[in-house]
C-alpha cells in the first residue's frame, strides 16, 4: 500500500474529445502511481474519447463516468487539463 498523501484519493478527470495527449495520460498515470484512483469523465454517451498530439490523433481512453451521472461529492477533487 502507498504511504503517499494521494492514497485514497478519488479524483475526478473531466475531458472529451481531441483533449492533449500530453495533458492527459501522464497527469493520470502519475495519480494511480501515487495512490489515488482517477476516473476519466466525459460528456455525452461515449465509452472512449480521442487525443490528439502535433497534429494526429492518438490514443484513446476509456471514459470512466458519463459527465451525467457523476456525482461531485464521490470525488476529492477535479482535474482540468488544458492551458
Amino acid at each position: 500500500m502507498s504511504s503517499s498523501k494521494l492514497s485514497g484519493l478519488c479524483i475526478a478527470i473531466l475531458a472529451t474529445d481531441v483533449f492533449d495527449q500530453s495533458e492527459l495520460i501522464a497527469p493520470r498515470r502519475l495519480l494511480h502511481h501515487g495512490g489515488a484512483h482517477a476516473d476519466v469523465i466525459a460528456p455525452g454517451e461515449k465509452n472512449q474519447i480521442k487525443g490528439w498530439s502535433k497534429g494526429d490523433w492518438v490514443e484513446t481512453v476509456p471514459v470512466d463516468v458519463q459527465l451525467k451521472n457523476a456525482i461531485a461529492a464521490d470525488y476529492d477533487a477535479l482535474l482540468l487539463s488544458g492551458g
